[in-house]
């Protein structure tokens, strides 16, 4: 094998991170007004990434809640806080960012249809 089919192989092959599952929501659906369902599910990712089940004050969890307390009382769509905003560097700013699984991504699926009203999760959301 070559060193650049090697570099490329492992490129590929690298890991994905909670962080980096989080932050790839921005390609799809970065401009949507936080609300208290993305809150939620920040937490839950949040809480799998470090390994906790508590809001980190000063977190991202943290941060998406008051972004979706604010938000609930904002008349203007152009004045909310949006989930870009809460989540860009997830990751970095994660004090740990373990390797994603299938079952994290389970949990998170499941955490947003249980605070969205209809059951389901938003399309190109954080849970899809």
């Amino acid at each position: 094998m070559s060193k650049q089919e090697a570099t490329t192989r492992s490129a590929t092959s690298r890991k994905v991170t909670i962080g980096d599952a989080l932050e790839a929501t921005l390609a799809t659906d970065g401009d949507k007004s936080v609300d208290a369902s993305d809150a939620t599910t920040i937490q839950a990712v949040e809480a799998v990434a470090i390994g906790m089940n508590a809001v980190m004050p000063g977190g991202v969890a943290a941060v998406a809640q008051a972004a979706a307390l604010a938000n609930a009382s904002m008349n203007r769509d152009e004045d909310t806080t949006k989930l870009c905003e809460v989540v860009a560097d997830m990751g970095s700013r994660l004090p740990v960012d373990k390797e994603a699984t299938r079952e994290d991504a389970e949990r998170v699926v499941a955490t947003e249809m249980r605070n969205n009203s209809e059951m389901r999760t938003h399309s190109g959301g954080i849970g899809a």
